[in-house]
């Protein structure tokens, strides 16, 4: 695979945004305000009195320093984490620094604890209370882990402080002590399990209604766009807004099964080459081919089909913002897919169905012009031809009406060439030598003059650019016969052989000189337009003639032009 990374317009570069999730917007000032009620306790009990002495001799210092512990702690969310996290830049995780905030409370409160007795401590619910947001912000195992370390920690606090291992905790009941502070993460654990399940939930539907606001965008746009380069340019604008992707890129089909870029955003390869049977595989329409990174591709690319009329046009190559092309963003490959598979068939079905229009419309002009003019020019020479049979006494007047005869015939026959020009003969089913044919025997009808058209070989299909040049020039050899040679009879002959196609017209008419330097600039205008017209097909015209012998046209032109 070879890429190319799209450099054209904009590179989407992404910075991870710290949008606050739903558990610190919401869940941790409520935690917060719980630990203000294990505060307020500690007040309460340590101004109402009836604490002995050991509980009682470092106030009211602990409780100031509580109060600023925890009001540091309550204002460093909303006031002070963004510009920490920012001095401090990506060396934390999402969640580092309010997980130390809350292990430093931890520890706070249990020193506290320490100082301030041990057992029977007014701050005993603040120190439980401590536990709240580490164990919010921590899974199941690092949670089970804190509830051991505050366990140890708190009964070497009962161990050391106030009377130590004399005191009246030893004859409490143990299971008491551990249960409290264990009820207290699991429920927290609980809790957050539930405020993180109901986040994705929520994540979740904001993701699937972008989605289907851009699918909608995408929808109007495939029913609104004339063009592929508008529609294709809408629908990358719109994936580009959703912000899901580390780039894309639409890509068509070339003749010798390469893509190039046609519109895209980011580091996407925007030129890639596949073996032959990873092509075949996008043949299907529910094909899907993964890239490996490649050059300034951060991740894997997933590449989707898009095929219109039931032949691939090209592919949507997408790479993901995370590891890979995850399964939900495929599937909106996916549907970007079929969307520009609606768009691009869609349009061309509007343009075959213009073209069939003025096909249409040029067919009923042609049968206009056939029935009417046609008619009326032809029933003209007819009555000019039998006003000179009258008039033939008169030779005056009888070469004035041949003459008149002559230009309504030159006039008839350019009016079937240009009900031609609006109707191809070629059109319809008939073969080319049928189609020669009849183009001979109308000129005869017209002109009075015999044409005859022989066939050698065997008859191939002919492209219809190749039929319709040989049809244009049997029309102009004709009419210089017709014009110019004054013959009795033309002969033609049609071959068929392995490469291509030749036609001979021969007439037997009064003929002319042509001097061996001259070209086909210096011929009169209906011999250019034949060498013209071979020389547009990938074929060659020759002309032959000499005063008093006719003239030969020979035209050979290959079945592939």
């Amino acid at each position: 695979m070879r890429a190319r990374t799209i450099t054209e317009g904009h590179v989407a570069e992404h910075v991870a945004s710290e949008a606050q999730p739903e558990e610190l917007t919401k869940v941790l000032p409520f935690l917060f305000a719980v630990r203000w009620g294990g505060w307020v306790v500690a007040w309460v009990i340590v101004w109402v009195g009836h604490l002995s002495k050991v509980n009682s001799e470092h106030e009211p210092v602990l409780l100031a320093i509580t109060f600023a512990e925890i009001l540091a702690a309550t204002l460093y969310v909303p006031f002070l984490r963004s510009p920490v996290r920012r001095a401090l830049g990506a060396r934390l995780g999402p969640r580092d620094d309010l997980i130390v905030l809350g292990l430093t409370g931890v520890a706070i409160a249990l020193t506290i604890t320490y100082f301030s007795g041990g057992w029977n401590s007014p701050y005993y619910h603040y120190t439980l209370a401590s536990l709240l947001v580490p164990a919010f912000l921590l899974g199941w195992r690092r949670s089970v882990l804190l509830l051991l370390g505050f366990l140890g920690a708190y009964f070497a606090v009962l161990s050391n402080a106030g009377r130590g291992l004399d005191g009246t905790w030893v004859d409490e009941d143990l299971a008491g002590i551990i249960m409290t502070p264990a009820l207290v993460i699991v429920v927290v654990q609980y809790l957050a399990q539930l405020t993180r399940r109901l986040d994705q939930q929520r994540a979740q539907a904001q993701r699937s209604l972008l989605e289907t606001s851009a699918l909608y965008r995408m929808a109007q746009t495939v029913a609104s766009a004339d063009r592929p380069d508008m529609l294709l340019a809408n629908v990358v604008e719109t994936l580009e807004g959703l912000g899901r992707f580390q780039g894309l890129a639409v890509l068509s089909l070339e003749d010798d099964e390469r893509l190039s870029l046609e519109a895209g955003f980011g580091a996407v390869p925007a030129d890639i080459v596949f073996p032959s049977d990873e092509m075949r595989t996008l043949s299907e329409p529910d094909a899907v081919v993964r890239l490996a990174p490649h050059d300034e591709m951060t991740h894997g690319v997933a590449v989707v089909p898009v095929h219109v009329q039931g032949k691939l046009w090209g592919v949507v190559a997408a790479g993901s913002r995370s590891d890979g092309v995850e399964q939900v963003d495929l599937r909106l490959v996916q549907a970007v897919a079929g969307q520009l598979s609606l768009g691009l068939t869609k349009i061309a079905l509007s343009r075959q169905k213009e073209e069939l229009a003025a096909q249409e419309e040029r067919s009923r002009i042609a049968r206009e012009i056939h029935d009417g003019i046609a008619q009326s020019i032809y029933m003209l020479s007819l009555n000019l031809e039998k006003a000179a049979e009258v008039a033939r006494d008169d030779a005056r007047l009888g070469q004035r009406l041949g003459g008149l005869v002559g230009l309504a015939k030159e006039a008839l026959l350019e009016v079937r060439h240009y009900i031609f020009d609006l109707k191809p003969l070629l059109a319809g089913d008939a073969s080319l030598a049928s189609t020669i044919r009849a183009q001979m025997r109308e000129f005869s009808a017209v002109s009075g003059l015999p044409v005859e058209l022989n066939v050698d070989g065997s008859e191939r299909n002919v492209p219809p650019a190749v039929g319709s040049s040989l049809y244009r020039i049997t029309q102009e050899a004709l009419a210089n016969v017709f014009r110019h040679a004054e013959a009795k009879s033309i002969e033609a002959r049609l071959s068929f052989n392995g490469e291509g196609l030749s036609l001979v017209i021969r007439d037997d008419g009064r003929g002319f000189d042509i001097q061996p330097s001259e070209d086909a600039a210096s011929l009169g205008r209906g011999l250019r337009n034949i060498h013209q017209r071979a020389s547009e097909a990938g074929g060659n015209a020759e002309i032959l003639s000499a005063p008093g012998r006719g003239t030969t046209v020979r035209v050979t032109l290959p079945l592939g032009g």
